[in-house]
C-alpha cells in the first residue's frame, strides 16, 4: 500500500485508493471499462517511471512522476471518452474546460504522448509565473473587496466622517496622501454644506419667512403661521428688511449662514432673527 493507494491490475505503477467496502483491487480491474484496460495497458508499460493514481470508480487518472503531477485524465465509461488535462493542454484549447477529448484508444494514447511528459525547468517556471498571476489577481480583488467595504462603513456612517474631517483629513494630509489644496477644498465645501443644511432643516422646521417682491411690495410669509401679509420697503420689519438686503447682494441659490437663501433676485427665505 502506498499512501491509502493499492496496486492495480497486472502494473507495478497503476494505483487505486483503497476503500474497505469497494471490494479487491482484483475485482476492481475486473469491473474496469475495456477502453480504459486497453489504454492503461499501453501507457503503463511504455512509461514504467509515471505513476498512475485512480479513484474507486476508475474515473479519474492521476499521472505523476515522482513529486511532480504531470496532469490528469478523466474517464467516463458512459460515452468511453479520455479528457486530458494538464498546463500544457491549457496552452493549446483556450476556452471551455481546456481539456482535449477523444473516445478512441489510439488516439488518447498520441495525445498522452504529446501533452504528458517530463516538465522541464522552463515550464515549472511558467507554471509557477502563472500560478504567480493568479495570485496577483486574487490580491487585487481581496483588495477591492476590501476598499468596498470600508467606503461601505463610510458612506454609513457619513455624519461622523463629516463632524470629525479635521481630525480624519488631518491625519491624511499629516501623512502626505491628502494634498493640502484638496485638504482646504474640502474644508471650505464642508463648512458651505453645513450652512446649507442649517438652514434647509430650519426650513423644514418651518421657521422663518418667504419673502416676494413683486409689483413694488413685498409679500412675506410667515412659514410658523402660514399668514402672509403685504409690505411696501420702508415698512418691512427690521430684521426682515436686513436678511433681504443682504441676500440681494449675492447670486442666485446662495446660502448665508444665519440670514437665509436668495432663489431669485425677487424670491427670498429669511431667517428673520432679531440682532
Amino acid at each position: 500500500m502506498n499512501n491509502g493507494y493499492i496496486k492495480l491490475g497486472p502494473f507495478p505503477n497503476v494505483w487505486v485508493l483503497y476503500e474497505a467496502n469497494t471490494g479487491t483491487p482484483e475485482e476492481t480491474w475486473e469491473r474496469a471499462d475495456a477502453s480504459l484496460k486497453e489504454f492503461l495497458g499501453i501507457v503503463a508499460r511504455r512509461y514504467i517511471n509515471y505513476a498512475f493514481k485512480t479513484d474507486r470508480y476508475l474515473s479519474s487518472l492521476s499521472v505523476e512522476e515522482g513529486a511532480n503531477r504531470m496532469g490528469v485524465i478523466h474517464f467516463s465509461s458512459d460515452n468511453k471518452q479520455f479528457r486530458f488535462h494538464n498546463f500544457r493542454t491549457r496552452q493549446v484549447r483556450t476556452k471551455g474546460d481546456r481539456s482535449i477529448k477523444t473516445t478512441k484508444v489510439k488516439q488518447a494514447v498520441k495525445t498522452f504522448d504529446k501533452y504528458f511528459y517530463s516538465v522541464s525547468p522552463a515550464e515549472v517556471i511558467t507554471t509557477d509565473m502563472q500560478e504567480m498571476s493568479r495570485c496577483t489577481l486574487l490580491a487585487t480583488t481581496l483588495r477591492s473587496r476590501l476598499a468596498n467595504k470600508i467606503l461601505e462603513v463610510v458612506k454609513g456612517n457619513m455624519d461622523y466622517v463629516i463632524a470629525n474631517w479635521e481630525s480624519i483629513g488631518g491625519a491624511m494630509e499629516a501623512a502626505g496622501v491628502l494634498h493640502p489644496t484638496k485638504m482646504e477644498e474640502i474644508r471650505q465645501q464642508k463648512g458651505e454644506a453645513a450652512t446649507t443644511t442649517d438652514l434647509a432643516n430650519t426650513y423644514r422646521a418651518n421657521v422663518g419667512y418667504n419673502v416676494l417682491l413683486h409689483g413694488g411690495y413685498y409679500y412675506v410669509n410667515d412659514r410658523r403661521t402660514q399668514l402672509t401679509e403685504r409690505y411696501e420697503r420702508d415698512a418691512l420689519p427690521d430684521n426682515i428688511k436686513r436678511g433681504v438686503g443682504l441676500l440681494k447682494m449675492v447670486p442666485d441659490d446662495t446660502f448665508i449662514a444665519g440670514v437665509g437663501v436668495r432663489r431669485r433676485d425677487y424670491s427670498f427665505y429669511v431667517l428673520g432673527e432679531e440682532q
